[in-house]
């Protein structure tokens, strides 16, 4: 009888160290939970981790609109951005213009590399008409790939679309560690972006967690920052840009959307100028074929000026 009394008048060795157990586990989940919440998910800790993810990543996709304040112009433009082995950008621009009297829809399609740019009109749609009031007709030009100069030995290339396509207003590319942090460090020690951490907006967009931040870019820092930029890409100079020319600019207003969970930046609304942003498929890498069949661009342009 003692014995029987002893088994269950409290809990056995086994019973008191699986009860630990499960309290430790319940502990670390807690604390695992806190850590997420209050440090790892920080807004100031995601915003510049996706900084530094845009700058090791293999590709991204940017889909840009632009609505004109002045001239009736909209630019819908979708930009594919591949970084590694071969580092190229292929854009889908489609520019319509309408006054009220006329109406043109021109949609082109352009491929850059670190050597040459290839272009082409895909399609050319105007009610503008001839000196004989007869409908431009673009045909023969449409599907026309034109192709930028070759390099020359001992001189930098002037290919230019890859370069700009990779410096918009927050870089991506495929760096090395000492280089990604070199330009994370000069970003943050001279604030080319100015986020507003203490007022950054929680909600979701397309079921996922975001954060929405005011971020003021600085024109002089940044122009720097481009430079940093194209020496780490091995793109070369940028011909005419001289940071000392923005010492007085005014910031540039925008709004970042940033996902919460990835890192990875959702879009960028530029305040009062109708431009929009949005970037997706990280990470997707494309293989890209290279027209093999060109013409010279300026021969491209020329036979455009000459449709009249």
């Amino acid at each position: 009888m003692p014995k029987n009394s002893k088994q269950h008048s409290g809990l056995t060795q086994r019973q008191t160290t699986a009860l630990l157990t499960i309290v430790g586990i319940i502990v670390l989940i807690v604390a695992g939970w806190l850590w997420w919440q209050n440090v790892y998910s920080t807004p100031e800790r995601v915003f510049w981790s996706m900084v530094n993810n845009n700058l090791v990543t293999t590709g991204i996709t940017k889909h840009s609109t632009q609505s004109g304040q002045q001239a009736p112009t909209t630019t819908d433009q979708y930009t594919r951005l591949t970084f590694g082995s071969q580092n190229t950008v292929r854009s889908i621009v489609t520019l319509t213009q309408d006054d009220g009297t006329n109406k043109s829809v021109v949609k082109t399609e352009t491929i850059g590399t670190p050597d040459n740019d290839f272009a082409r009109y895909l399609s050319i749609n105007t009610t503008q008409k001839s000196s004989e009031g007869k409908l431009l007709d673009f045909t023969k030009i449409q599907g026309i790939w034109g192709k930028s100069p070759d390099p020359v030995a001992g001189q930098p290339s002037t290919a230019s679309y890859l370069r700009q396509a990779v410096l918009g207003l927050v870089p991506f590319g495929y760096l090395d560690s000492e280089n990604r942090a070199s330009i994370v460090s000069y970003m943050q020690n001279n604030q080319v972006y100015k986020p507003d951490f203490s007022h950054v907006q929680k909600t979701t967009k397309n079921g996922k967690a975001v954060y929405i931040y005011a971020v003021e870019v600085q024109p002089k820092a940044y122009a720097n920052l481009l430079v940093m930029m194209n020496k780490a890409m091995g793109l070369g100079a940028i011909d005419g840009l001289d940071p000392s020319a923005y010492e007085s600019s005014p910031p540039i207003k925008t709004q970042f959307t940033v996902d919460k969970n990835s890192r990875q930046l959702v879009s960028i609304s530029y305040v009062g100028s109708g431009q929009e942003e949005a970037y997706s498929d990280y990470g997707l890498s494309l293989p890209l074929i290279l027209p093999t069949q060109t013409i010279p661009i300026a021969e491209l342009q020329k036979r455009i000026q000459t449709v009249q």
